[in-house]
């Protein structure tokens, strides 16, 4: 390990860092504008309502309301993989996504949707017959019990009864918006079954939920609107449509005309459901003892008209179109790359038997090309987001199109650059690529992340902004890769300062990974603190004592809890989930729900489909190649450690980094096959790219022993 003083260099260079991304950050995003409610507020859902659905024909109330309003996309998606009105609407009630009594699946690629659960109707109180007046909910106390024993537990009716101690009802017209104006006692202040009969003057707040898209009810509403009213009208679910985002507008005296967004989504032009139920808190004081899940929306100052809609209806289409081809894609991939490196695998190894190198046959330089393309095509699915393929008559032609043509780009330029000669300079470039790639692009915003098909998923994943699981698995891969083939011929001339260099490289990644600005992603940067310090330890020379691991542990812990300080000292409607859980933990001392969490939901992940069990297989075998240099899986790796230094470590370090995410991370699961995506190829390109030894020292002879016992 490095020097007293190179530590303290290394400790003030990450002061330095994390200062910077603090101070710098926030003057790369663009400017917003706060929303304010001086009267009323009317929130009507129409769901399936999107913004390829509005024009001046078919929906002339829309039209004209969205020409001065604050615009754009709401992500929907509650719990089940297709959000309905009634969990939607329960969701807003509770500030946190749940699920009532729904499990309807995600609609399938073609053919008919899974039909909703009906929305639940209360039961009016008020005297036989009357409308318009006081409602229960029989079996809202079954509801509150299942929403409280979920992993992220949450209370159904917690809106409604915050805002009526302090004396703010919320009327509700029509089934689903009774559901979200529900109190914990399961009463509803006043209850109109009929949409278009909504009383607007009753209440503060008024929710309204209509069937479908109904404009001309939507006309009749807006005709009513009391002075100085707040109107927000959002697509609010799928229902009987395939999965979406969905549009939503915001029109009122205090609204700002221009573009939504949001902490929660850090996305211009989109935000979510749990956002909607912010705004609505919003109108009161800071309610204590709370946590919601969403932010309250502010505006990107411009203009709503045409060119801005057409730019939101693009990106919902562009979703669209990855939502469906993510599998299809994936699965192609994997299966096409295997059987082609598998192939040319088998002639190569006819080829040795007959004295040719892999380097000079035809088949080793087609190994090295597919190698190549195949490494390079989880980073094209980010840059494809650069081109506007949703645009064509044909996107998803044109999305495929695009992550190829990345690929092949990338391919050529790793196996052309100035790098060639190199035996680990191919891999390096794409290894330091995509690290770089992804790295560049939280720092400007995380567009990429939100457009391609490896990133956040916003149509049924619950993260809009940062990095997700697949893109830290990327990240993580890439860096801790680059970063043990940079510095290898330094680590064999000065291990000291080969470990330095790899400790400011772990720094700057931990940064960009953890900090609540750009990858907001607490267990990865735990996970990345133990990949580079295990790197930088053996890197250094050292042995790995339990001085070291218990080193690096504390390195971890204190990494985390620097990130986590920096975003609860913020205002708490911009906190990120990092610092909400440091406030909560403080505040209540329970570290068990987000263990518990965690636990549950990895669990679930891991059990929701039988090829998932394998993930903890691939980990176990990753590691038995990483620690056992003449085993059959590490046997290459040891061949290629003699001509490329630390990369077994390296190796290593990256299935220790996909361990700790794995067991660290809500949704962990993905973390070591969305590594390995990378890692493999680039494995077998080095080995494409090294001087193989010729067939009489193949596998096996004792030439080739002696070595491998040397080398472990």
């Amino acid at each position: 390990m490095p020097s007293r003083r190179s530590f303290l260099r290394l400790t003030a260079f990450g002061i330095l860092v994390i200062a910077l991304v603090t101070l710098l950050t926030p003057l790369l995003r663009p400017r917003t504008e706060p929303v304010a409610q001086p009267g009323p507020l009317v929130v009507v859902s129409m769901p399936t309502l999107r913004w390829a659905d509005v024009d001046e024909r078919r929906t002339p109330t829309l039209d004209r309301l969205a020409d001065d309003a604050a615009i754009g996309n709401v992500a929907t998606h509650a719990v089940a993989g297709h959000s309905c009105s009634g969990s939607v609407w329960a969701t807003l009630s509770s500030g946190f996504r749940v699920s009532l009594d729904d499990g309807t699946p995600e609609a399938p690629a073609s053919g008919p949707v899974v039909p909703c659960p009906p929305i639940p109707r209360p039961v009016p109180t008020g005297g036989l017959g009357e409308l318009g007046g006081p409602a229960r909910f029989t079996d809202s106390p079954r509801w509150r019990a299942e929403l409280l024993a979920q992993p992220v537990p949450a209370e159904l009716g917690l809106l409604g009864t915050q805002l009526l101690e302090r004396r703010q009802c919320i009327a509700a017209a029509g089934a689903g918006a009774a559901v979200g104006a529900v109190r914990k006692d399961g009463t509803v202040a006043s209850y109109e079954p009929d949409p278009r009969r909504a009383d607007l003057r009753r209440c503060p707040i008024t929710f309204v939920s209509f069937d479908g898209v109904d404009d001309a009810g939507l006309a009749r509403i807006v005709d009513r609107l009391p002075r100085e009213a707040t109107l927000v009208v959002t697509g609010h679910a799928d229902d009987q449509a395939s999965e979406s985002l969905r549009a939503v507008l915001m029109r009122g005296p205090g609204i700002p005309e221009g573009r939504l967004t949001s902490a929660s989504s850090r996305q211009p032009g989109l935000i979510r459901t749990t956002d909607l139920t912010a705004l609505v808190t919003s109108r009161v004081s800071a309610l204590p003892g709370t946590s919601y899940e969403g932010r309250i929306p502010v505006v990107l100052p411009g203009a709503s008209g045409d060119d801005v809609r057409a730019e939101l209806a693009g990106t919902a289409r562009a979703l669209d179109v990855q939502h469906h081809l993510v599998r299809p894609f994936f699965t192609t991939y994997v299966l096409v790359s295997l059987v082609t490196i598998g192939v040319i695998l088998l002639v190569l190894q006819r080829d040795r038997s007959r004295g040719q190198t892999i380097r000079r046959s035809s088949a080793g330089r087609a190994l090295r090309i597919a190698s190549a393309a195949v490494a390079a095509v989880p980073v094209s699915t980010f840059l494809a987001g650069l081109v506007p393929w949703w645009r064509w008559d044909h996107p998803t032609l044109g999305l495929v199109i695009s992550v190829l043509g990345w690929a092949a780009v990338l391919a050529t330029v790793a196996l052309r650059g100035p790098w060639r000669s190199r035996r680990a300079g191919p891999a390096g470039f794409l290894a330091a690529t995509t690290a770089l790639v992804l790295a560049v692009d939280l720092v400007l915003g995380g567009h990429l992340q939100l457009m391609t098909m490896m990133g956040l998923q916003p149509v049924y994943g619950g993260r809009l902004h940062g990095l997700g699981n697949v893109g830290f698995a990327l990240t993580a891969s890439g860096a801790l890769l680059a970063a043990s083939l940079l510095t290898g011929r330094l680590s064999r001339r000065d291990p000291s300062r080969a470990a330095r260099v790899i400790a400011a490289m772990g720094i700057v990644t931990v940064a960009v990974d953890g900090h609540y600005a750009l990858g907001d992603e607490a267990g990865g940067s735990l996970a990345l603190v133990w990949g580079f310090g295990y790197l930088a330890l053996k890197a250094s020379g050292r042995r790995t004592t339990w001085r070291g691991v218990a080193l690096i542990a504390a390195l971890s812990a204190f990494t985390a809890l620097v990130m986590a300080t920096l975003d609860m000292l913020r205002p708490r409607y911009e906190r990120s989930h990092i610092g909400d859980f440091l406030a909560t933990l403080i505040e209540t001392g329970d570290l068990t729900s987000v263990v518990r969490s965690t636990f549950v939901n990895n669990w679930s992940m891991l059990t929701s489909q039988w090829v998932n069990l394998g993930v903890p297989v691939l980990l176990l075998l990753a590691a038995w190649a990483a620690r056992r240099p003449l085993s059959s899986l590490g046997r290459p790796l040891t061949r290629l450690e003699r001509q490329i230094p630390l990369l077994r470590i390296g190796f290593t370090a990256i299935v220790l980094c996909w361990i700790v995410g794995f067991l660290t991370n809500d949704s962990g699961t993905s973390i070591p096959p969305a590594g390995s995506i990378l890692i493999v190829p680039l494995v077998v390109l080095m080995t494409a790219c090294a001087p193989q030894p010729p067939a009489d020292h193949a596998p096996g002879h004792a030439p080739d022993r002696a070595a491998d016992a040397a080398a472990s």
